[in-house]
Parts: structure tokens; sequence; C-alpha cells
């Protein structure tokens, strides 16, 4: 458990605000510098660095599809399920297109039957452990949705040009800082979707709100997913893909939706608990 989490989220504030600074005045010489497009480590990060984004769809998908199944009314329970069950092969067929590179037909085949195979899987879960998993499904999709969506609208109309196009031109005129928005320009550099997708592995640092258990576990689980996010940042600075300025409001989007959304899971839970306590010694006064 971390024990002082608002410490922690100002040390993270106050490392992001210097690492923009910098970039205000040296963006375009960093990148200079760091950028080596044939690198492994970013030629593997790019291909493989967005995976636990791409999970969470299809685990989420299952756990619902399941919670579902064994808890809903009869009343439009047929319609989620089956929109469940379309978001599982949804979210295995990008995951296996677009990551693994499968041919389109081949990963629809193979995302029916995962999609499938999770769904059983995930109905054999003990109820008790399937409504934690239910509202974690919950909280990292909610977290992963926001945080992609804000990201594709600030690339669109951010428009700012990639370092890697600007090096294949040889002209570096479309330079522009990170705190001027061009407009729909057609460049999409800030800030790094990549780098916002890996910051999902911060969910893992939650996990103790829903299991117990595993509340000691929560600062490892952190410093895990932090070390995570910057490799991927780093890797798309190398790649030639992204300012330093990039990667930064990349990863400050995805912790702060991480870090927001919790916060919410937390005090919904809490209101639930009190309500119920309400409840209860409302019933033993009757």
């Amino acid at each position: 458990m971390i024990k002082r989490p608002a410490l922690l989220y100002g040390c993270l504030a106050g490392a992001a605000a210097l690492l923009l600074i910098l970039a205000s005045f040296w963006d375009l010489e960093i990148s200079h510098a760091l950028c080596h497009p044939e690198n492994l480590f970013a030629r593997f990060m790019e291909a493989y660095g967005g995976l636990p984004a791409y999970c969470i769809p299809p685990f989420a998908a299952a756990i619902l599809f399941a919670w579902q199944y064994k808890t809903s009314s009869r009343q439009f329970k047929a319609g989620i399920l089956a929109l469940l069950f379309i978001l599982g092969i949804a979210g295995w067929l990008i995951l296996l297109t677009e990551l693994l590179g499968f041919p389109q037909h081949t990963a629809l085949l193979i995302s029916v039957l995962c999609t499938i195979c999770g769904v059983f899987a995930a109905i054999r879960i003990p109820q008790d452990t399937l409504e934690k998993l239910r509202r974690f499904a919950s909280f990292a999709l909610a977290v992963l949705l926001l945080t992609l969506v804000t990201v594709s609208l600030l690339k669109t109309f951010w428009g700012r040009a990639r370092f890697r196009t600007m090096l294949a031109d040889g002209d570096f005129s479309s330079f522009s800082f990170w705190f001027l928005p061009q407009g729909i320009t057609g460049h999409q550099s800030f800030p790094s979707g990549h780098t916002a997708s890996a910051s999902s592995v911060f969910v893992l640092a939650a996990l103790g709100d829903f299991f117990p258990k595993l509340q000691k576990k929560e600062l490892l689980f952190f410093w895990i997913a932090f070390l995570y996010t910057g490799a991927v940042a780093l890797s798309r600075m190398i790649a030639g893909a992204h300012f330093l300025s990039d990667v930064t409001v990349g990863a400050v989007i995805g912790i702060l939706f991480f870090a927001l959304i919790r916060r919410a899971f937390r005090q919904a839970e809490q209101e639930k608990r009190e309500y119920a306590q309400v409840d209860s010694a409302d019933s033993s006064c009757s």
C-alpha cells in the first residue's frame, strides 16, 4: 500500500512539469540526440509495447459477459450479452491484426474461438471472485477508453508533425512547440498514443482496491507500471516517432485518468458501504 499517495503523485507532477520545461527549450535537440530508428529495442517496443492495453478489452468483455449472464434479469439481457460478445471479438481481432499481424480472416476465426473460451472460463469463476473481477474490469476499461479518446482528440486537433517525418523530408521547418496547437494538419505526433496506452498498466496498482490481499503489492505494481511506461516513452523517442513533450503528456493523461477514475470508484464503494450500514441499522430498528 502506498502510504503517502499525495506526495507520490506530487513528485510525478513535478517531474512531468520539469520534463515539459526542458522540452519547451530542447525538444528538437533531444530528438536529434536520441533518434535511432533501426534500434532493436525501439522497433520491438513499437510493435509490442501496447500489448497491455490490447489485452484489457477482451479480458473485460469476458468478465462482464459472465457477470451479466449469471446475475442480470431477463430484460435487455440478450442485447447486453451480444454487445459484450462483440466487444470481446473486436478486442481479440484488433490484438491479432494490429499487434501480431494475423491475416484478417484467420484473426476473425481465432477471435471468435478465444472469446468463446474466455466467456466459458469466466462463467466458471466463483461468484464472489467474479464480482471483484467485474469491478476491476469496469475500472480498467474506463481508464483505457477515456485515455484513448482524449489522446485521439488531442492528436487530431493539435496537428504536430513527427520528428521522423521531418527527418525523412530533410526539412524541420514544420517543427512546432508542444504548447502551440497547429489545428487539423494530418500530423498526429502530440501526445504519444503508445505511451498513453502503456500507462494503462497502472491499473494493476489498484488491484488491492478489489482484492485486499494484494494491497501490500500496490507500490510494487506502481513502480512496475512506471518503469514500463517510461521504457515505452523512451522507445518512442528513439524510434523518432515522438518528442519528449509528446511522451510526457501521453503518460500524464494516462496516469491522470487512472488516479481520477480510481478515486471515483473508491468513493462509490464507500457510499455503497455506508448505505448498506444505514439500511442494516434501519432493518434492525424495525
